[in-house]
């Protein structure tokens, strides 16, 4: 008797809770979605601004691999420097330029570099899409994720040559407007990304670091790194030139040996 009572009862309690999650899940599947960051869905304040941004240096250094040992890994394939470390096998087939094509190194600097472009690109399209905000306030977050996302694209094509493109912030398209996202020439992605982000950032970043301790770039870093991009481009006389800007501004020198 007890039992078939208590049997009673479960079932009354299951066929309750059945019922309450039937009526929870009654959901527009066509909604748009809740959480998609937009000018409307997201307050913009400093605070929200320098999180995002700082967020940038954590996708760039990839769980402490990333800008870091993973690049010296991979410059052993250069002629300064070799591998004293035989017993690591990695850092061999770097140095002998036999770079395996799963090799982690290649595999997740081409990871954080494109997370890091793809939330540079979110923090460009919030920032110019709303226009309620400071540029005061906003014009230095903004200029530090136009430097990223040169910085990063700026690796991508010494390592990699031709690659995708996108500065779409939500990665569906490329800077064609293609889903298929096919690899774009080098020159393009100087002519198109860099070159612009470059000069965007220079414009828009302080003279003095936000963090007022050199950790976050300035208009001085956007252009020592607009000279090494001429460099690259065989543009001597521009990178000369601009070299001489950072020179002359007297905030940095070189450290004597």
């Amino acid at each position: 008797m007890f039992h078939s009572k208590y049997k009673n009862t479960m079932k009354k309690y299951i066929f309750i809770l059945l019922t309450s999650f039937s009526l929870a899940s009654c959901v527009d599947l066509l909604q748009e979605p809740q959480s998609k960051l937009t000018p409307a869905t997201i307050e913009l304040t400093e605070q929200t601004l320098e999180s995002m941004t700082n967020g940038l240096y954590k996708d760039l250094w990839g769980e402490n691999f990333g800008f870091n040992c993973r690049l010296a890994s991979l410059a052993l394939a250069g002629d300064d420097m070799t591998s004293g470390a035989l017993d690591k096998v990695r850092n061999v087939l770097d140095d002998q330029l036999k770079v395996p094509i799963d090799n982690a190194d290649v595999l997740n600097l081409w990871k954080y570099f494109y997370q890091t472009i793809y939330s540079a690109n979110n923090i460009i399209y919030l920032i110019n899409e709303n226009e309620n905000l400071d540029t005061q306030i906003s014009n230095k977050y903004l200029g530090e994720a136009y430097f990223f996302r040169a910085l990063s694209y700026f690796y991508i094509v010494r390592y990699w040559g031709d690659a995708p493109a996108i500065t779409d912030p939500n990665s569906s398209t490329d800077i064609d407007g293609s889903s298929n996202m096919p690899r774009k020439p080098v020159k393009d992605i100087y002519e198109r990304i860099i070159l612009p982000d470059l000069s965007n950032a220079i414009n828009l970043l302080p003279l003095q670091s936000r963090d007022n301790n050199n950790q976050a770039p300035t208009t001085w870093a956007a252009k020592t790194l607009l000279a090494d991009v001429y460099l690259h481009l065989e543009k001597y006389g521009d990178a000369r030139a601009k070299a001489e800007e950072v020179m002359a501004s007297r905030q940095y020198s070189l450290v004597p040996a």
